[in-house]
């Protein structure tokens, strides 16, 4: 319960200091600071290969020695990857997203710290006694989000990307340091002479991980291919009016998926499973009618406020309620689909899962190409609900089509 709170806590400050910086900052460098955190995002999947998961199955039963032994094989896999995949990272930011090299050191820096934080949570749910590594991350993001708001008050017009960059770089440097710390203090190898390898190789680790690597690239694409699709189509003004919003909309799914679908998860789980889908059915239905019960009056406002400043009635500045609008309804879109996925998943169908993500992860590139050339940010927003309406009506005849979906079983009694 600890660590979700920790963890709850990381999300929240992460999210407060990339909303202050999103909004604070010149549009122009917003677009470039959204860009450079898409692909941070990608680079930090890309470095970790989704490792976690095999990771938590070996460490089933294992001591606390041999457990430390296959965390620090996976860290040495992290390294390696770093190591191939940065030089890529840096070359992104220097000549797609057009940063100074300072700023692209500074980057490299928090990209690496990014990562490590992530690996940080993961290794607390498996091994709790490395609780101190995520108290590091909460504290240091607690740190980056209060320097921000202090340099915006002390200055606003001093307030700049490259102002921002060098705040989150120095602290995520500190807490790299202090993660190192709390992860030597509370390993059981007795010397770093002891400190050896678990038995597997690189290749070891990139074959068991594959699977998990491809299917959670497809994921990550389906989510983030928007911002790609406008940094690469669209100005970098433009990219930051729409960073702006999808990061409000993904904000909204993100508690989606912490309040709603985690929370469900086992239930649906075990109601399939027990050979009971209608009850899993009904469970998902009536949070359904829950979401919609928030999310109507969230889109009617952002209508009512589209309205008022189409008439002139109130300033907006920095935001577009249609556009934001728009965006709200495809991650609406997008979160229905999860429920039918969650009921795949349950019935043990993650290929179908995968197929559909695919397919619609191939219609939204399309979209996405099509309507934002013709129609700028709004055919974006667009795209992105048909491609969610794609991806929800693709897992809804799957789920219709599975038999042990539909009905109960039932004891035939001769």
């Amino acid at each position: 319960m600890l660590t979700a709170i920790i963890k709850l806590a990381v999300i929240a400050f992460r999210s407060l200091f990339v909303l202050v910086a999103l909004y604070s900052l010149p549009v122009e460098s917003t677009g470039a600071f959204g860009l450079a955190l898409t692909l941070m995002g990608f680079y930090t999947f890309a470095v970790g290969y989704e490792r976690y998961g095999d990771l938590q199955r070996r460490l089933v039963g294992a001591g606390p020695e041999q457990a430390d032994r296959l965390i620090v094989t996976t860290l040495r896999f992290y390294l390696r990857n770093h190591l191939l995949a940065l030089p890529v990272f840096l070359g992104l930011l220097a000549f797609w997203v057009a940063l100074p090299w300072p700023l692209v050191a500074a980057f490299a820096v928090i990209a690496v710290v990014e990562h490590a934080s992530l690996e940080a949570y993961r290794i607390t749910l498996i091994a709790p006694r490395y609780l101190h590594m995520l108290m590091v991350v909460v504290v240091k993001d607690a740190l980056v989000l209060a320097l921000a708001v202090a340099a915006l008050l002390r200055d606003r017009s001093a307030f700049d990307l490259e102002r921002v960059v060098l705040i989150w770089c120095a602290c995520s440097a500190v807490g790299l340091a202090a993660m190192t710390v709390a992860l030597v203090r509370n390993w059981t190898f007795a010397s770093w002479a002891a400190v050896t390898g678990a038995g597997l190789t690189a290749l070891d680790q990139y074959r068991a991980s594959a699977t998990h690597f491809l299917v959670g690239l497809v994921a990550l694409a389906a989510l983030q291919v928007d911002r790609l699709v406008v940094g690469a189509l669209l100005t970098l003004a433009e990219a930051g009016v729409y960073f702006r919003h999808a990061f409000v909309a993904s904000f909204v799914y993100q508690l989606f998926n912490v309040l709603s679908y985690n929370r469900l998860v086992p239930t649906v789980y075990a109601a399939v499973q027990g050979g009971r889908p209608s009850l899993a059915r009904r469970t998902l239905r009536r949070e359904q009618w829950i979401l919609a019960a928030i999310c109507i009056p969230l889109l009617a406002a952002s209508g009512a406020v589209w309205w008022a400043a189409s008439l002139d009635l109130i300033e907006l500045r920095g935001v577009e309620p249609g556009l934001l609008l728009l965006l709200v309804a495809g991650y609406a879109l997008r979160a229905m689909a999860d429920f039918r996925a969650m009921m795949l998943h349950a019935s043990m169908r993650e290929r179908l899962v995968f197929h559909s993500q695919c397919l619609a992860l191939a219609a939204a590139v399309m979209l996405y190409l099509v309507l934002g050339a013709f129609l700028g940010l709004p055919g974006i927003a667009i795209g992105l609900i048909l491609a969610s309406t794609v991806f929800l009506v693709l897992l809804s005849r799957h789920v219709r089509r599975s038999t042990d979906l539909r009905v109960d079983a039932e004891v035939t009694r001769v």
